[in-house]
């Protein structure tokens, strides 16, 4: 098999003869990289937590950390877990194999070795290793692209379900508060018919990339559908959402979209923020997104390029602060 990565080895023994043994044999293998020699378990680990190896070859009998004491030290470190250790040693009875074994050593090897076993110990562990790691990327890879939204690469509105409920439980649990901001581009349609779906498809892509790089990490950015982005806010409280909606709806305004004859256009956007506050009223998932949806509506009726809060003073004709958010009558109000 063909790895794009080729495996780091690790070599611990106290004897340089050993390790330059040790190391003539492993290269023979087409898939090693980088090998790296060191004298005992302590000297190892100091390696280890600069670079994780994808193999290590160790000695039984060291000074200072043997073989043994080194694999209970490794079994303490998470990340080491998954690497393989092959133990060189010369007691090959059953009480030391299975020691060996239970400390964490993947196999073991009697010294002194013939040439071609050491060899062939090290390829069938290594390449072990290596096709795992490439199992965990490609599923994350696949694990990455359902979340995602195939135009924008923004996350997609299923991924965005399932963060806002497990953001939701972690208001009162955590004693954090939660803001969500629902926005979209003002006249958005018109780009389309003037411009066509090729710029307007653009328009989004460089709408979603302006949105990631405008928060933080923690923040998760998606496309609710259309040319509707929602923004989820994880311990962000009202004020702190009103903030951030206004600076991202100056830099939307502000951003060049267009290019060519259509440069200096300008686009704009309108916001709708809705909080929940820990220790407050208990608001499910789709009271909350009417919320900030209701808002959003409002931010456009008021006249678009604005934001609009949900706690925000909001009358109705008879003057009274409406109970629950009202449903937007016409969705296609761009």
């Amino acid at each position: 098999m063909d790895f794009k990565h080729k495996g780091r080895i690790l070599i611990v023994d106290d004897s340089e003869a050993v390790r330059e043994s040790v190391a003539a044999t492993v290269r023979t293998l087409g898939e090693v990289g980088p090998i790296t020699e060191v004298a005992d378990g302590f000297a190892a680990l100091q390696v280890i937590r600069a670079e994780v190896p994808d193999l290590i070859v160790c000695d039984l009998t060291m000074p200072r950390c043997d073989g043994l004491q080194f694999l209970r030290l490794r079994a303490q470190i998470d990340r080491l877990v998954e690497v393989p250790v092959i133990m060189l040693t010369a007691h090959t009875g059953p009480e030391q194999r299975m020691s060996l074994f239970e400390a964490g050593a993947s196999d073991y090897v009697q010294k002194p070795w013939v040439t071609g076993e050491l060899a062939a110990r090290v390829r069938v562990h290594l390449r072990a290793k290596l096709q795992r790691d490439e199992l965990t990327r490609t599923n994350a890879r696949l694990e990455e692209m359902t979340c995602r939204d195939a135009l924008t690469g923004a996350h997609n509105r299923r991924h965005f379900d399932l963060s806002l409920s497990t953001e939701l439980a972690k208001v009162d649990r955590m004693a954090l508060p939660l803001s969500l901001l629902i926005l979209d581009i003002d006249h958005f349609k018109l780009v389309n018919d003037q411009l066509g779906h090729i710029e307007g498809d653009a328009v989004l892509r460089s709408l979603a990339g302006l949105l990631q790089r405008s928060v933080r990490a923690t923040d998760l950015v998606s496309r609710y559908g259309g040319e509707e982005f929602a923004v989820l806010l994880p311990g962000t409280s009202g004020p702190g959402a009103r903030l951030l909606a206004e600076r991202l709806r100056g830099r939307v305004a502000a951003f060049p979209f267009f290019a060519g004859e259509q440069a200096g256009r300008q686009l704009t956007s309108s916001f709708g923020v809705a909080t929940v506050l820990p220790g407050g009223e208990r608001v499910d998932a789709a009271t909350l997104i009417r919320r900030a949806d209701a808002a959003l509506y409002e931010a456009k009726r008021s006249g678009r390029n604005r934001v609009r809060s949900w706690e925000e003073p909001r009358r109705t004709s008879s003057g009274n602060l409406p109970a629950v958010a009202p449903a937007p009558p016409n969705r296609s109000m761009s």
